[in-house]
């Protein structure tokens, strides 16, 4: 691995965490989950419905597990939440320097990396309290 791979998979996996918490709050905010009250407060969570990333969902769901459990399950939480961002910055930017440097034509043995990076950039609707906008906007 290159310097320039481990810069861009750094790079790429901060704004993959600072899409998946501005996205989650933006769907949340479309279900109406999120409603401004007169005076100038937010009150969060009319809804039982929010959006989450799938390659995170693993993560989300032990963070409320660990509501119930314990500090042991919240560092768990937050390193399968660290690799799933870190998964898909990885597959993102291998795909990126492949087709810059003209490997893409090996798309057929890289499927599964698109396969991973549809995973970390869609959105699937779960309960409210397995999606990362609740532990990041709605508890907090």
């Amino acid at each position: 691995m290159t310097f320039r791979t481990v810069i861009f998979v750094l790079a790429f996996t901060v704004l993959h965490y600072i899409y998946a918490c501005f996205g989650g709050l933006y769907l949340l905010k479309k279900a109406g989950g999120v409603q401004d009250l007169p005076g100038g407060g937010t009150q969060y969570g009319n809804v039982s419905v929010a959006w989450t990333i799938p390659i995170h969902l693993p993560a989300t769901i032990v963070m409320a597990a660990s509501q119930r459990q314990g500090e042991i399950l919240s560092f768990l939480s937050a390193g399968l939440l660290l690799a799933g961002s870190l998964l898909t910055a990885y597959f993102i930017t291998s795909l990126v320097i492949g087709f810059l440097t003209g490997e893409s034509n090996q798309f057929r043995y890289c499927w599964w990396k698109v396969a991973v990076v549809v995973l970390g950039l869609s959105w699937v609707p779960v309960p409210l309290t397995w999606s990362l906008v609740y532990y990041t906007a709605v508890i907090f």
